[in-house]
């Protein structure tokens, strides 16, 4: 399986006008007529680390608070830093929600 893609890239400046070639028969390229596109070609092997990094994605993004206290406690170096956020984050709602009973 090979995947491709087409990254339109956004000039600063107007193109400068470039001499055309002979046209090369094969109409159904669009990208022959939009000089800023860069056509990207994956081979297998990077489709094999590019589908590996997205599961890694996935299953961080659906990891439960009990499984990454159990990470960070096996030493996972993201999961120690990520309950060190939400730590601080708790201490300063903590604080706000002080402050604010306070002024009440």
């Amino acid at each position: 399986m090979e995947i491709q893609g087409v990254l339109h890239v956004a000039a600063m400046s107007q193109p400068q006008p470039v001499a055309q070639s002979a046209p090369s028969g094969n109409s159904s390229d669009q990208t022959d007529s939009n000089p800023t596109a860069i056509k990207v070609t994956i081979s297998s092997s990077g489709q094999s680390s590019l589908a590996n990094t997205a599961k890694a994605i996935a299953q961080e993004a659906t990891e439960t608070h009990v499984q990454t206290e159990q990470e960070a406690r096996n030493g996972d170096l993201q999961a120690k830093r990520l309950l060190a956020k939400e730590a601080a984050n708790a201490a300063n709602a903590a604080q706000k929600g002080a402050e604010l009973d306070k002024v009440v």
